[in-house]
């Protein structure tokens, strides 16, 4: 991609001198820009595409090691209704299968 690029602004430079005086120094120090800022752009990407491996990574791992037995959701609608029930936690019939039914799980779990 770079070369790529360098190509085009020495195209457009020499497009160019035909309107005005463009140097072989100008072209040359307009070469070594472009050729550093690619580099940093390089460097940038290679960093960011580490950091975010590594926080994939992290989180895989984490994901593995926790073992859940219902989803987020159904998890949070079930503490609900057990913390709103703490008299009486035990559901009638008809309260499990309401519960089953909002968590997407069967009565029987």
């Amino acid at each position: 991609a770079c070369n790529e690029f360098t190509t085009h602004v020495m195209n457009l430079l020499r497009e160019q001198s035909r309107t005005r005086p463009i140097s072989p120094k100008e072209i040359e120090r307009m070469v070594g820009i472009i050729h550093r800022k690619f580099s940093s752009i390089q460097m940038q990407l290679k960093q960011s595409t580490c950091e975010a491996v590594m926080i994939l990574r992290s989180r895989f791992l984490d994901a593995r090691r926790k073992r859940r037995n219902f989803s987020k959701q159904a998890t949070e609608i079930l503490n609900e209704y057990f913390y709103s029930h703490l008299s009486n936690p035990y559901p009638s019939e008809e309260a499990k299968e309401e519960l089953a039914k909002k968590c997407s799980i069967t009565v029987s779990q």
